[in-house]
């Protein structure tokens, strides 16, 4: 799985996110998973104005753990047959930094970590995680 740049997905959120946070012991994110043709990334959908997955996976694993390991519980889900999913809620402590990850066989594995009020406010947004084929 390749670990995406974090302070380039930090300044992508920053720049779209509201002034408030949602509240930090809450903690889900929506969105979906596309197949892309790009590096795999994270985008915020609505904030670009972006459509629907033209070519929506199906059955990619995505993963919310906390970044220190130890003691917080790994949340996890599988997208449907639009590439949708909603992950949490799950209890969360807003001093930790959490990884989003989602990979699906055949594509290359994307995974960001973020911290968790940052990361919180992705539940009033629509989160599009892309994925590339891998060649094969």
């Amino acid at each position: 799985m390749r670990r995406t740049d974090a302070l380039t997905i930090a300044v992508l959120v920053l720049a779209t996110l509201p002034a408030t946070l949602a509240d930090p012991a809450d903690l889900r994110v929506t969105g979906s998973v596309c197949e892309g043709s790009m590096v795999p990334g994270f985008v915020l959908a609505d904030s670009a104005g972006l459509s629907r997955c033209k070519k929506p996976v199906q059955g990619a694993i995505v993963r919310l753990t906390p970044e220190s390991g130890g003691t917080g519980a790994i949340t996890l889900t599988t997208t449907d047959a639009n590439g949708r999913f909603t992950i949490g809620p799950t209890t969360a402590d807003d001093k930790n930094r959490y990884c989003l990850s989602a990979q699906q066989s055949g594509f290359l594995g994307v995974e960001v970590c973020l911290p968790q009020p940052m990361l919180a406010t992705l539940d009033k947004r629509s989160l599009q995680i892309e994925l590339p084929r891998l060649r094969e």
